[in-house]
């Protein structure tokens, strides 16, 4: 059974009723806005389970003032937006573009990290094509195209892999295997690249899934199987 008794309000002082067992859970207010008053006044400051010490004082990078923050934004720079901004601003270069001579802003750490020469991708790129062609690229060989790659470039050589291709519908001569995302074919010459004559002979060159090839030219092709020495 509920027992009500009469309290005497903390915050006012007024005489209010209430049940017994809602005194033992901690009832001392008579309403929540006396509850609410009674916490501004004896949980605020210094009181508060959560002080960490006050505001503290800061000096604005920008302006130079002093401004105070809350412990949790002690590492603020600048008093307001506005500060922030014009200090922000204050560090652009207004610099040439090393392509197309055009003006445009950039920052001082920016260009020390050699990123800010170029006012837009397309003239970085235009512009190191210039800088990085013949012997200014690093990996000039002497203005020779390697004999391999030059045959593989060649119309000759892709006429013959479309060829190649078709006669044998996109397979794998020794496994079977389709062609596909996940399958990759080469082109296999039977008598090495090296002996000239036969590289671009149609009859020398299958097709074969990546597996295959590495199978062939390994070690373990004991029998030397799709491989003919001259």
């Amino acid at each position: 059974m509920n027992i009500v008794i009469t309290k005497t309000c903390l915050q006012c002082g007024k005489e209010f009723k209430t049940h017994k067992c809602w005194v033992k859970d901690g009832r001392k207010f008579c309403c929540r806005k006396c509850y609410a008053e009674w916490q501004k006044i004896n949980k605020c400051g210094k009181n508060n389970s959560h002080w960490q010490g006050g505001k503290i004082t800061l000096t604005c990078l920008n302006c130079g003032k002093e401004f105070k923050v809350v412990q949790s934004r002690k590492n603020a720079k600048f008093c307001s937006y506005k500060c922030m901004g014009e200090y922000k601003c204050s560090g652009y270069l207004i610099v040439k573009c090393s392509n197309c001579d055009k003006s445009f802003k950039t920052t001082v750490s920016t260009i020390k990290n050699h990123r800010g020469t170029y006012c837009c991708k397309k003239c970085k790129n235009e512009h190191q094509k210039i800088l990085n062609k013949g012997k200014n690229n690093p990996c000039w060989r002497g203005g020779k195209t390697p004999e391999r790659q030059g045959f593989y470039n060649s119309e000759e050589w892709k006429e013959v892999v479309q060829h190649v291709w078709s006669r044998d519908n996109y397979h794998c001569r020794r496994c079977g295997i389709d062609h596909n995302k996940d399958n990759e074919i080469h082109i296999h010459h039977i008598i090495s690249f090296q002996i000239k004559e036969f590289r671009s002979d149609i009859h020398n060159l299958i097709l074969l899934c990546e597996d295959c090839h590495r199978w062939i030219h390994s070690n373990k092709n004991v029998d030397k199987q799709l491989i003919l020495e001259v």
